[in-house]
């Protein structure tokens, strides 16, 4: 995928070249340009931002884990392209993920106290 940033190309090859050993800058431009072809519209455009929503995903994976909330956040935003380009058998699986995974991830720590947080528990 590319698109044109004063007349420069940028393709996901050349992000990743130029941004070598920066796998979190390659993955926020990554999906910025994706964010971008979807804001333009349309089906080809959505399918553009997959691609490159897809490779934000993968780096932020491999370099988060795949409970991170960038991680998440950018398997969420590989749905919404899914579902902007009509792709409605991989958006819901995408979606249900990305809700279950935050829900497991954000309802412990909201409902279970720490242990020993509070001046009673410290005497």
């Amino acid at each position: 995928m590319h698109a044109t940033w004063g007349g420069c190309e940028l393709t996901q090859d050349k992000i990743e070249s130029n941004l070598p050993n920066q796998p979190f800058v390659q993955a926020e431009i990554l999906s910025t340009i994706g964010t971008a072809y979807l804001a333009i519209g349309g089906i080809d455009k959505a399918r553009k931002a997959i691609d490159l929503f897809k490779r934000s995903f993968d780096l932020f994976q491999l370099h988060l884990g795949p409970d991170h909330l960038d991680t998440l956040t950018s398997i969420g935003k590989v749905a919404l392209a899914c579902h902007a380009a009509g792709q409605m058998n991989e958006a819901l699986p995408l979606t249900a993920t990305v809700r279950s995974s935050i829900i497991e991830a954000t309802i412990p720590n909201c409902i279970q106290p720490e242990l020993g947080s509070t001046r009673e528990n410290s005497r």
